[in-house]
């Protein structure tokens, strides 16, 4: 992970036990199962704080950003991905930076989330697509820089979100169309209705309810 170049007398690079994780998540069997299966091993690469950063600690929509975990995951397969980021970001009450290594690339993920009395929720996550050194670059301690721990991490999430907003657009018809910084939520807002409306569509019988559902697609 030297691509974030974080400073490197702090580096903790020490292995999560999985059972950790599997108590705080409240896993069922099948789900312990499949996060086995796929996950080589999990460790905590770096903790950011104001002790080791100078970036000052906040809290902003109840949730506390007095540190930001980095964690590495080393994955075996890409079985039940998605799954099995959200039981981590659920499993940490800390924000969390997770960088997955499949094969030569890596997928960054990080998520909302509120932790009110040690009860956390989990509000959104986000991933980029398979991602190459040279595009992680953008994330360097440097280039990240603000004045307090939630900027920082919400400079992340801005990140990976214009890392999401254009993979969806090279998959479209709208290649070599570029969105500005202000509309990338509205982008994703809309693509995530688009995905609703779309399996409404595949799952209705009714023709007058699917043209209704063609129609708002449509639009």
């Amino acid at each position: 992970m030297n691509f974030l170049n974080l400073p490197q007398q702090h580096i903790i690079d020490r292995i999560i036990p999985k059972e950790m994780l599997y108590e705080n998540a409240e896993l069922t069997e099948n789900e312990k199962k499949y996060f086995v299966n796929s996950v080589d091993r999990v460790k905590l690469y770096y903790a950011l704080r104001n002790d080791n950063s100078n970036i000052e600690a906040d809290i902003v929509e109840d949730c506390t950003y007095d540190e930001i975990a980095y964690i590495e995951l080393k994955l075996r397969n890409l079985d039940n991905f998605d799954k099995i980021l959200k039981i981590i970001h659920s499993s940490i009450p800390k924000p969390l930076v997770i960088v997955s290594n499949y094969e030569d690339d890596k997928i960054i993920s990080v998520a909302t989330k509120t932790n009110n009395n040690n009860k956390i929720k989990l509000i959104e996550v986000f991933n980029t697509p398979m991602v190459n050194n040279i595009i992680l670059e953008n994330l360097s301690f440097e280039k990240v820089r603000a004045k307090t721990l939630s900027e920082f991490y919400k400079n992340y999430i801005s990140f990976v979100k214009e890392l999401i907003a254009q993979n969806l657009i090279n998959k479209s018809n709208l290649k070599n169309t570029e969105i500005p910084n202000d509309k990338v939520d509205e982008f994703l807002s809309l693509q995530k209705e688009l995905e609703i409306l779309s399996e409404k569509m595949k799952s209705e019988n009714q023709l007058k309810k699917r043209v209704e559902i063609s129609l708002e697609i449509n639009k």
